[in-house]
Order: structure tokens, then sequence, then C-alpha cells
């Protein structure tokens, strides 16, 4: 599994030494870094991305930025910050780090191809389970636009959408 960011590195944010005490900062990092490689896996990238954390991080730059703000977040709530009853530009700075425009407007722009970043995409073969596997199935298989099955019966009320 990636971790795209160092324990050294999110220290060296301003994160106070106290709220990385007594926590396996490296697991936030994990964690941060796994749902990052969702947004990539989505847009194609072959997985897992080549590089190296130390002695300088090697990984496309908006990579670890974007695993350590998702990671403070994550660890500062784990640690019980509330920020929303006593701090008024909560909404504004954590929409900043993991909204729209933060981490996660790019982390969505990045699997909708509006970005991109210097890794290989992954090709055909790097995805198929095996050499010449092929899913085959029928166009006639399931339901009709009608909601009908193959013989003309309806297909229930729930995936009726609440049509007798």
């Amino acid at each position: 599994m990636s971790q795209y960011a160092s324990a050294a590195a999110l220290a060296a944010t301003g994160v106070r030494a106290e709220a990385l005490t007594g926590v396996d900062v490296d697991t936030f990092l994990t964690d941060a870094s796994a749902t990052i490689d969702s947004f990539l896996r989505t847009r194609g990238y072959a997985l897992p991305l080549t590089g190296v954390l130390t002695p300088a991080n090697t990984y496309p730059v908006p990579l670890p930025q974007a695993a350590i703000a998702i990671a403070t977040y994550n660890l500062l709530v784990f640690r019980g910050f509330n920020p929303d009853q006593y701090d008024a530009n909560y909404e504004k700075q954590r929409d900043f780090w993991l909204g729209t425009p933060g981490m996660k407007g790019w982390l969505d722009k990045l699997a909708e191809g509006k970005v991109s970043i210097d890794a290989p995409v992954a090709t055909v073969t790097d995805t198929l389970p095996g050499e010449g596997t092929a899913v085959l199935g029928a166009l006639s298989r399931g339901w009709d636009a009608e909601g009908l099955n193959q013989i003309g019966e309806p297909m229930g009320h729930f995936w009726n959408h609440g049509k007798p």
C-alpha cells in the first residue's frame, strides 16, 4: 500500500507535537494515501505508484500535500478537535483543505481528468486478471426500458420506482 508523505513531513507543517504524541501517524498517512489511490484508480493510474519518501520525496508534489491535509484533518478529529464549537471560520477552513476548492476538490478533478499528475496510466494488460480474459454478456439480459423482463413481466414495485 502506498504512503505519499512521511510522519516527519506532516510534523513539519506545524501540527502541534501534542496532537502527534501516542498516535501512529503513519497509519493516518497510509489511510489518507489509500483515499488518494481511490481517486487515482478511478482515472486509471497504474497503482501502486513508485516513489520514495526519503531522503527526498519523489512522489508527484500534489500527492504528499493531499495526504498531509487529509491525514491532519482526520488526526485532529480523532483527537477530539471540535472546531465548530469555537471557531466561526471552521467550515471555510475545512472546506479549503478538504472540500471544494481544497484537496477533495483537487482529487475530484483528478478523477474526472481535469488535472493530472506525472505518473503512468495503467495499460489494458495491467488491469486484466489474466491473458485472454473476457467478459461476455447479452444485451437482452435483464430488464428493458419499459421495466419488463425478457418475457414481458413487470420487474416489480421497488425496481419500477413505485409504478404498478
